[in-house]
């Protein structure tokens, strides 16, 4: 073959080395999503807000769909809607999840999560094996996450739970998969197995500040966005008769960021932000409320593919709110603006 080569016409070997670049280009350029580890970082620039995105795939014999779903969905309700921020910018994990047949069929770049049967009553120990990685808790122990040219992340992990294992477990565990260490020891009776990794998973649904502290300084993240501005109080005017006042920066029309669907205006705070999967990109999932309809609650349009739709091709606006349409929505638990 290296003689048929040479062979060759200089025109025509430099062709066929075009080609074999241009073919190595494209394969590091479809490598990288896969490679970035089960726990990686996006930023979106438009809002200043970080996503870790934690991405895992199922097998065992103790494993099931119904089951795999229940937990990835309270991992993403446990974490997502907190007032998590990194300085000034908002922090928020997004978890993804799958089915495969065996070990072998994990994904690469997917923490790997084997789930053993065992019978109800019966004691297991679920575990997740961090990798060394570059970077370390405060206490010196490695933590995961590493600094490549992909990105920071964490490297796709093995881990074993089992199928007796409660949605706070599952959240206990996710906490490892960001690069949390568990903060109870054997013997210390101020710290049990129920009130550590966090006692985020335990009762109070409460992220600890330090949690938060500790997942930005082992993946060094550094907030680029400055406070926002606080609008300087203006001194109220009495309208002269029959002249229009202008209106002043405190009477300005409040608004949010909304997509629209069928009419009606749905605002974008109140949807779960799917990494991509059957979706190829960053998407809507969730319940929706228009603010046209109240309360009124409408399924997700598309929830095994893009949702509500893409983050970045779903056309935006900012739609003014009415103090009513925010009551309404605050007694829902969605705050707007």
């Amino acid at each position: 073959m290296e003689r048929a080569l040479t062979s060759l016409p200089a025109s025509r070997r430099l062709h066929l080395a075009i080609v074999a670049l241009l073919a190595a280009f494209l394969i590091a350029a479809c490598t990288p999503s896969e490679e970035r580890g089960g726990t990686y970082i996006t930023f979106d620039a438009d809002t200043c807000a970080f996503t870790i995105n934690l991405r895992m795939a199922f097998w065992g014999d103790g494993a099931s769909q119904p089951q795999v779903t229940q937990w990835t969905r309270a991992i993403n309700d446990f974490w997502n809607g907190k007032a998590m921020k990194v300085g000034n910018c908002p922090l928020r994990v997004v978890a993804t999840s799958q089915m495969v047949a065996n070990h072998g069929a994990c994904p690469r770049g997917f923490h790997c999560v084997e789930v053993k049967r065992i019978a109800p009553g019966t004691r297991h120990t679920s575990s997740v094996n961090l990798p060394e990685g570059n970077h370390r808790n405060g206490d010196g122990k490695p933590n995961g996450w590493k600094v490549t040219d992909k990105g920071t992340g964490i490297d796709a992990v093995d881990a074993e739970w089992d199928s007796e294992d409660i949605d706070q477990v599952a959240i206990h565990e996710s906490a490892h998969m960001l690069g949390l260490d568990d903060e109870y020891r054997e013997g210390d009776v101020k710290c049990g197995v129920a009130d550590c990794v966090t006692e985020i998973a335990w009762g109070n649904q409460v992220v600890p500040q330090r949690h938060i502290d500790d997942l930005a300084k082992a993946a060094e993240l550094k907030c680029p966005c400055a406070p926002t501005p606080t609008p300087t109080p203006t001194a109220s005017r009495t309208a002269t008769p029959g002249v229009a006042a202008s209106a002043t920066p405190a009477q300005a029309a409040v608004t949010v960021e909304t997509i629209s669907r069928g009419g009606k205006h749905y605002p974008t705070k109140q949807f779960r932000v799917a990494a991509p999967d059957r979706c190829p990109d960053f998407h809507y999932h969730g319940p929706g409320r228009a603010l046209e309809s109240g309360l009124q609650v409408e399924a997700d349009p598309n929830p095994d593919g893009c949702g509500w739709g893409s983050v970045p091709s779903t056309p935006k606006e900012q739609t003014p709110v009415t103090p009513a349409q925010i009551d309404t929505f605050k007694g829902a638990g969605i705050p707007l603006p």
